[in-house]
């Protein structure tokens, strides 16, 4: 019996390590993303080992990210990328963008797809690469969010 112990590692190990990636993309709306926003090859500038959140699921250092003309491809890195299709959202998928800030870090908060399919968190500097029917969006929530500077 204890013979089979270091086997059964090798085996329980993976099975649980493709388990828990296929339910973090279920349970965070990788999967819904991925059903309608299937992968498309854009050149673009690629960012690898960022950081972001889909639904509930912080992908801490392992998001790639490829700003492109047209969108914003994303994937992850392996080997936490099972059950993670690479997705393309196009630009004008962005909506209710906002800016978010915690501590010591800001991002830019969005929903993707109307109605709803995923709400994503991303590095504040996408937003530099929004087209600027996306980025008035932005800017609109961020002049609104700002203290009224007249006097009384």
């Amino acid at each position: 019996m204890d013979r089979l112990l270091p086997f059964a590692f090798f085996i329980l190990f993976p099975a649980m390590w493709i388990g828990i990636s296929l339910v973090l993309s279920r349970m965070g709306g990788w999967a819904r993303l991925a059903a309608h926003y299937p992968d498309a090859d854009d050149s673009g500038t690629t960012y690898r080992m960022r950081s972001g959140v889909v639904g509930g699921v912080n992908y801490k250092s392992c998001l790639n990210l490829r700003v492109c003309d047209r969108g914003l491809r994303m994937s992850i890195t392996f080997p936490f990328r099972i059950g993670h299709a690479p997705i393309f959202i196009p630009w004008n998928q962005f909506h209710s963008i906002s800016e978010k800030r915690l501590l010591f870090s800001r991002s830019i908060d969005t929903n993707i797809g109307m109605p709803v399919i995923a709400n994503v968190t991303l590095p504040l500097w996408i937003r530099d690469y929004l087209p600027p029917d996306r980025a008035a969006i932005l800017k609109d929530r961020l002049d609104s969010d700002a203290p009224d500077s007249s006097p009384p």
